[in-house]
């Protein structure tokens, strides 16, 4: 099992070019960067845990909502810019993927659900 700065999620990278092709239509605002994480010293081993059994949820709970999500948030951000600004839009964009990553976690309540975090880097 890696650190954290080797775990690579599937489905970032076609977010991303969506995300840069808006980026380069609507302009970068304040925001540059929104980052969804979650907080628990444990987090990264239920996430990678491939042969672990879950009666409720899901391994790879984050990777899982980015991909099956990525259309879904790129379309939202879109239209959040069309009425906001893009830090803002892709903020919410963050919010979306946190949400059905937190509905995929294996637990139905407990620190690892609850630590689930989106945050704006601001340049």
């Amino acid at each position: 099992m890696g650190s954290v700065t080797d775990v690579k999620i599937e489905g970032v990278d076609e977010l991303n070019k969506q995300f840069k092709k808006l980026k380069t239509e609507y302009g970068t605002g304040h925001v540059r960067n929104v980052t969804v994480s979650f907080g628990t010293n444990y987090g990264l081993y239920v996430h990678e845990d491939l042969e672990a059994y879950h009666p409720t949820g899901e391994n790879k709970f984050l990777e899982k909502a980015v991909a099956r999500n990525a259309d879904r948030v790129a379309k939202a951000v879109e239209r959040g810019i069309q009425s906001t600004n893009f830090g803002l839009a892709l903020y919410h964009g963050g919010l979306l993927i946190q949400r059905e990553a937190q509905k995929l976690t294996p637990v139905k309540s407990g620190n690892l659900r609850g630590s689930a975090r989106t945050e704006r880097e601001r340049t």
